[in-house]
């Protein structure tokens, strides 16, 4: 596995001074020593400035070198792959020189700047007239090993005159305006698959060249653009927890290495102030434990030189990387997740596909980060998987958790229908998913939801007694439902007398109201439970109660789970691999780094928290031997449930079991 790769960036203005007094040769030279098997160089930045002498673009206009034809000889003489960053999205002088190009968010209104950039639409004649000449350019000057292009805005709706009058003649209408206008069903499929065929065009254009480049879009295939795209997926996440770890676990389901681009370690690009060393170690493993890539974004300075700190910084990923990589299992193991958590596309594409590459985002993201957040803390082994991946983990001994998934296609019910079928579990929460009609998977043993709020929180009974004054709160948005076939286990404690006060809600009533809070329905062999609370939206609080009464649940539903840990305060994340007899578990400690998940910038100071916590296997063998980080512990476990006590007193522990 190639673990860390390095982005030379060079984002720019026309004032800046290009390569003014270049060390390239020494920053090659650093790249070998420091392992470095892959680099982003830069083409052409946002600004729209090429860096290098360009016949096609517009050249950087105080470019003093050849920095990127220099930059390449210099990384291929030291054994380093280089691929070509050219902002895809973005392009500040095409922007001012051809208006006609120009992204348009909304009719007539696009983002052009004076100097700097400038959203430019891909289905213009930008494309065929600028993009792929240069890089046509750039592989016949530089033999470059493939293109990192940034997508920025470029998928998004656009209503500019070329992309209004290819709808226009595709479907007689034009590009819808208003969000409940029904033509956004059609226009939704029209735009997705026109951008994945544009996207298909581009990578094929450039294979011809090529053969065995690589080609990167960057952010398609991650959590942002959930659609399936051949070769590597490059997408770079808020620098900060849990989203390194959001975005590293969702890489894992996907057939191939993902690369998580760091860029914002702190506040500016490529800021590594304050950052601390036990920062970037805490950074790493997030990554590390789910075996994808670290790509980090580097401030080179404009001078074409290393900024200060990139060599320490360099060489201390590849130290961090070395010590895990010892103990982490051979590339060709496999995760091993107990629960399986559906991204599903609505996060993109909206009900029914109706707003693609518009604005999804905001509340669409809380049951995400909600779900990485409870699923860490409740001590799960989990996995986030996209749709497009659902199929090669879904097997019977696994739950599946939808957390208030609004929308189900076609084909991702086919595959749930078949895993419950054939024993597997599934964990509804929060939202009822819907087909395109409307209608309700039989699946759920549902008859019939109300679109009315019934409730705007809910009190959770607790698992020891019924009467107590201080049960669990979720909020969020409750709905009535009526149960087919459908069995209630537990019942709703809604607010007393059903009146809501007007600084917060009322006491829990002190009985429950008879509305069903968690029903199971038998499905062919398998089991499907419906928990009506967002329980993953409102997590971000981060409840301890919330956290615990999470747990019972899951061990009333799934005691089938291989492996979890027990933690009093939560904070540690459960990674697991297994193949034959082996198992390796690598536990990430993020404990006392629980800032808000919408900042960049974390700093670890030590000396961090000490967090005991216990792993637990299941096995039907005893365990021959145990080794925490290398070292092999005298516990003795034999029976079929184990428990290993782990004192996180490090950023990171891999375990390593024998049975």
């Amino acid at each position: 596995m190639k673990a860390i790769g390095w982005s030379f960036g060079m984002q720019s203005r026309a004032a800046s001074r290009v390569g003014a007094a270049p060390d390239i040769g020494g920053l090659a030279e650093a790249a070998r020593k420091a392992g470095i098997e892959e680099a982003i160089i830069f083409g052409k930045d946002h600004t729209g400035f090429c860096f290098y002498p360009t016949k096609i673009g517009i050249p950087h206009p105080k470019l003093q070198i050849d920095l990127t034809g220099e930059m390449t000889r210099e990384l291929h003489a030291h054994g380093i792959r280089v691929l070509s960053y050219l902002n895809f999205g973005m392009d500040g002088e095409s922007g001012r020189k051809h208006h006609e190009w120009l992204h348009q968010s909304e009719p007539d209104k696009v983002l052009l700047t004076a100097d700097h950039y400038a959203n430019i639409c891909p289905y213009s004649p930008y494309t065929e007239q600028l993009l792929l000449p240069l890089m046509r350019e750039m592989l016949k000057l530089y033999s470059v090993d493939g293109f990192f292009l940034d997508t920025m805005s470029a998928f998004n709706v656009c209503y500019c005159r070329y992309c209004r009058k290819e709808f226009k003649k595709a479907y007689n209408q034009e590009i819808p305006v208003d969000r409940d206008d029904p033509g956004w069903k059609i226009h939704g499929l029209y735009h997705g698959q026109r951008c994945e065929a544009l996207m298909i065009r581009i990578r094929k254009y450039i294979k011809d060249l090529s053969p065995e480049a690589t080609v990167i879009f960057n952010h398609i295939g991650g959590p942002v653009w959930p659609v399936w795209t051949p070769g590597v997926v490059s997408c770079d996440p808020p620098a900060s927890f849990p989203w390194i770890s959001l975005y590293a676990n969702f890489l894992s389901a996907g057939p191939e290495t993902g690369d998580v681009f760091i860029e914002r370690f702190q506040r500016g690009w490529g800021d590594r102030g304050g950052v601390t060393d036990l920062t970037l170690e805490y950074k790493a493993a997030a990554i590390f434990a789910h075996n994808q890539r670290f790509f980090a974004g580097d401030r080179l300075h404009p001078e074409a030189r290393f900024a200060p700190g990139s060599l320490r910084t360099m060489n201390q990923l590849t130290g961090i990387w070395k010590k895990m990589n010892r103990l982490m299992p051979p590339p060709d193991v496999s995760r091993t997740p107990d629960i399986l958590v559906l991204y599903d596309d609505e996060k993109m594409f909206g009900p029914a596909n109706k707003f693609f590459g518009a604005s999804q985002f905001g509340r669409r993201w809380q049951p995400v980060i909600g779900s990485q957040l409870l699923l860490t803390d409740a001590g799960c082994n989990f996995l986030q998987t996209p749709e497009m991946h659902l199929e090669s983990w879904l097997s019977p001994d696994r739950l599946l958790i939808l957390p208030e998934v609004r929308f189900l296609n076609a084909e991702t019910d086919l595959l749930v229908r078949g895993f419950i079928s054939r024993g597997g579990k599934v964990l509804v929460t929060g939202k009822i998913p819907r087909f395109s009609d409307n209608s309700v998977p039989d699946w759920l043993g549902i008859d019939k939801v109300e679109d009315s709020v019934y409730q705007d929180c809910v009190y959770l009974p607790s698992w020891k007694h019924w009467n107590d004054d201080e049960l669990t709160l979720v909020y969020g948005d409750i709905h009535r439902f009526y149960p087919g076939t459908a069995r209630p286990l537990l019942y709703c404690f809604s607010q007393y007398d059903l009146t809501p006060m007007g600084a917060g809600p009322n006491s829990a009533a002190s009985e429950p109201d008879g509305h069903p809070l968690l029903t199971v329905n038998n499905y062919g062999k398998g089991k499907v439970f419906y928990l009506n609370a967002p329980v993953f939206s409102d997590y971000p609080a981060n409840s301890d109660q919330q956290r615990i009464w999470f747990n019972g649940l899951l061990r009333k539903i799934f005691p089938e789970a291989q492996y979890s840990l027990d933690s009093k305060s939560g904070c540690v994340e459960l990674v697991s691999y297994s193949a034959g007899k082996t198992s390796w578990h690598v536990l990430v400690n993020h404990g006392g780094i629980k800032a808000s998940p919408y900042s960049s910038a974390i700093t670890v100071v030590e000396p961090q928290p000490v967090f005991p916590v216990t792993l637990n296997i299941k096995s039907d063998k005893p365990l021959k031997s145990i080794e925490i980080n290398g070292a092999i512990t005298e516990i003795q476990c034999r029976g079929k449930v184990n428990s290993i006590p782990v004192t996180m007193d490090s950023v990171w522990k891999i375990i390593r079991i024998e049975t």
